[in-house]
C-alpha cells in the first residue's frame, strides 16, 4: 500500500479546521462541503476548552488541499463556515 501511495499519490488528506460563528462542536463522520459538493469528512471534533471555539480534523480530496482555506461543515443539514488552521491548534508561548 505504501509503495502504491508513493507511486501514484494520496487521494486524501488531513486537515485541521476551526468553525466560525458558532459554538457547535464538528463530530465525526459530518461530511465537509465546498460549491454543494461533498469534498471531505470530519474525523474528530471539539468545543476547545483552552481556544474557545469548536476545532477538528478531517480528511479532505488531495486536489482540495491547497486550494480551498474555507469551507463548510454539514452539521446535521445546517452548513456551518469553517477555516482551515495550521496544526496543531494551540502553541504554548515559550
Amino acid at each position: 500500500m505504501l509503495t502504491r501511495q508513493a507511486e501514484t499519490g494520496v487521494t486524501r488528506k488531513r486537515v485541521g479546521f476551526r468553525l466560525l460563528d458558532t459554538k457547535r462542536a464538528p463530530r465525526q463522520g459530518y461530511p465537509i462541503m465546498h460549491a454543494g459538493q461533498q469534498i471531505g469528512v470530519v474525523t474528530s471534533g471539539s468545543l476547545s476548552p483552552t481556544l474557545g471555539y469548536p476545532i477538528g480534523l478531517g480528511l479532505i480530496d488531495a486536489p482540495w488541499f491547497n486550494t480551498l482555506s474555507t469551507f463548510d461543515i454539514d452539521v446535521r443539514g445546517q452548513l456551518l463556515p469553517a477555516e482551515t488552521v495550521k496544526l496543531p491548534f494551540y502553541r504554548r508561548k515559550k
